[in-house]
């Protein structure tokens, strides 16, 4: 592949003459119609992934948000046409903080780890269906599909250091506010540009390695091996497969509140319950997108 060297003019390397990447509308239609291709299987896992995330994380009881309520209240304050725009935006919001909200530690640790356990037996359900003629269960990816869990639990720790300029801007910048240190424009600009810079860095170094967690699910591969991968395969196309992942999320968002809508229109009291299923329903349709963005890269 081209490269760039440090300290030299060098001509713009244009991504799409390397390897032209597929669209955003492209990507989703490929998504749809292969979950619609495979739909009882993915009936199925999302069934048993909803099952599960309801017993261990969201707890059966714990649909506690009155959204008839909250959406009368919400309607008092605000009125008029942008007024009801505000409302269903304010309860889409409320529906979303309660799906991530947690009442202890060990809910926390049950989020977590069915979020793995999920993810690696998804990863390979996916990867197995693309294969022609392939025949293989919901059940199989339970049992087959956890064999490389340290290295999938290594690479995700490795994402998480990635986060440290982040983190470490974002603590500045909070403390230094917080406190009143910074006083002048000047002081207030650099602390700024350096919260920005540690977003920048961390963003720059998870886009290089988003496919890792794809690539160390194949057989004998070590978590070494699917970062250098991860990051050659994305040297040219960073910023592209970003736009693209940041075009989905945004889709995402939208399609679920289109979806929801109805329920909070008409049905406010069972919109919490629709939202969380459509919630978990989404994780199939993130990780299908996410793997089919892999195999374009390829």
């Amino acid at each position: 592949l081209p490269a760039y060297r440090s300290f030299r003019l060098s001509r713009i390397i244009k991504p799409d003459a390397v390897h032209k990447l597929p669209s955003t509308k492209t990507l989703w239609r490929e998504t749809w119609s292969f979950l619609w291709q495979y739909r009882i299987k993915m009936l199925q896992f999302v069934a048993i992934y909803t099952v599960t995330y309801l017993v261990l994380v969201k707890g059966i009881s714990s649909f506690s948000l009155d959204t008839a309520e909250l959406k009368t209240e919400l309607q008092e304050v605000f009125s008029g046409n942008s007024g009801a725009i505000l409302t269903f935006l304010t309860l889409y919001a409320s529906l979303m903080s309660s799906l991530a909200s947690s009442s202890s530690e060990l809910t926390n640790y049950f989020q977590l780890t069915v979020t793995i356990i999920f993810s690696l037996a998804f990863i390979w359900l996916v990867r197995k269906l693309h294969l022609r003629n392939a025949k293989v269960s919901v059940k199989d990816s339970f049992y087959q599909g956890m064999r490389p869990l340290i290295q999938f639990l290594t690479v995700g720790l490795m994402i998480v250091l990635q986060l440290i300029p982040l983190v470490i801007g974002g603590a500045l910048y909070i403390s230094i506010q917080s406190s009143a240190l910074a006083v002048t424009d000047w002081e207030q600009i650099s602390i700024t540009v350096l919260a920005i810079l540690g977003l920048v860095l961390s963003t720059y170094l998870i886009a290089g390695s988003v496919f890792a967690i794809y690539i160390v699910t194949l057989p004998d591969t070590t978590p070494m091996v699917a970062l250098r991968s991860s990051m050659r395969l994305l040297r040219i196309h960073r910023w592209m497969v970003m736009r693209r992942m940041f075009a989905f999320f945004i889709g995402l968002l939208v399609l679920g509140f289109v979806l929801v809508f109805p329920f909070i229109m008409w049905l406010p009291t069972f919109a919490e319950y629709a939202f969380f299923v459509m919630a978990c329903a989404s994780f199939a349709v993130l990780h299908t997108f996410m793997y089919k963005l892999y195999r374009s890269m390829l």
